[in-house]
C-alpha cells in the first residue's frame, strides 16, 4: 500500500492530485463533504434535488484533500464546520485562514462510536448557518467513513465499541477486515453509513438557502485492486 502511494504521488509530481477540482473555485454557498463517499454509491442511493455530476478529487484521503485544497489559502469568506480532526492536526502546516473553524469533534465526539454522530454534526451545521448567514459554509461530516454505525456495522463491531484499534484513526479496514467480516458485509455496512450521511445532507438542504453542493473529499475502495501493485483495498 505504501509503495502504491509513493508511486502515485511521484506520477502526479505532488503530494496530492493537482488535476483534481479546487473546491474553492467552484460556485457554491454551502458545501457538504461526506467523507469517503464513492461516486457510484452516491449515484445509486442519493435522492437529493439538483443535478448529479462526477468530479475528480485532489486526494485519495482526507489529508491529501486538505493539502490540495486548503494549503496557504486566505478564506475569510468561509466558515469551516468539521467533525474530522485532520484539519486541526495539520493546521500549522496547512496555514489556512478561515473566518471561523468549528472543530465539532472537540465537544461532540462519541467515545463509544469513535466518531461524531451525524445528528450532532447536523445540529452544529444548522447553528453555524444561523450564526453566519453571509459566509460560505463548508460542512465536513465523518460518514460514510468508518466506523460503521449502521445495524450491520454495529452487529459486527466494525469500528465501534471499546477496542481502540478499530477507532477513527486506526487502519482496521485493512488490518483486521478478514477477522470478522466478508466483502459483502463490508459493502452493506458501508452503504448503511452512506444512507446515514445522505439523510444528514437532505436535512441540511431542507433548512439552508443558497446554492448547495453535496460531495466528498475522496472515495473508498471495497475490495478493488490498486495499482501498480494489485493488492486489494478496503480503505482509501
Amino acid at each position: 500500500m505504501e509503495i502504491n502511494a509513493v508511486y502515485n504521488r511521484w506520477k502526479h509530481g505532488a503530494y496530492y492530485n493537482p488535476d483534481g477540482v479546487d473546491i474553492f473555485e467552484e460556485d457554491w454557498d454551502a458545501l457538504a463533504l461526506l467523507d469517503s463517499f464513492r461516486y457510484d454509491t452516491f449515484s445509486e442511493r442519493a435522492e437529493l434535488p439538483g443535478e448529479l455530476e462526477s468530479r475528480t478529487a485532489r486526494g485519495g484521503g482526507t489529508v491529501e484533500f486538505l493539502f490540495g485544497n486548503f494549503a496557504n489559502r486566505y478564506l475569510q469568506d468561509t466558515v469551516y464546520i468539521t467533525a474530522n480532526p485532520q484539519f486541526y492536526k495539520y493546521r500549522e502546516e496547512l496555514g489556512t485562514e478561515f473566518h471561523v473553524v468549528w472543530n465539532v469533534w472537540q465537544d461532540r465526539w462519541d467515545n463509544e462510536l469513535h466518531t461524531v454522530p451525524p445528528e450532532d454534526m447536523t445540529a452544529a451545521c444548522l447553528e453555524a448557518a444561523a450564526e453566519y448567514p453571509n459566509k460560505r459554509l463548508l460542512f465536513h461530516y465523518n460518514q460514510p467513513h468508518p466506523p460503521f454505525i449502521g445495524p450491520t456495522g454495529r452487529d459486527l463491531d466494525m469500528g465501534t465499541g471499546s477496542d481502540e484499534r478499530r477507532g477513527f484513526f486506526s487502519e482496521f479496514l485493512n488490518d483486521v477486515f478478514h477477522e470478522f467480516t466478508s466483502r459483502e458485509d463490508f459493502r452493506q455496512a458501508y452503504e448503511e453509513n452512506a444512507d446515514i450521511a445522505l439523510d444528514s445532507a437532505a436535512e441540511l438542504l431542507a433548512n439552508i438557502e443558497g446554492r448547495f453542493v453535496v460531495t466528498a473529499d475522496h472515495g473508498e475502495m471495497i475490495g478493488e485492486r490498486a495499482a501498480p501493485l494489485p493488492v486489494r483495498y478496503y480503505s482509501h
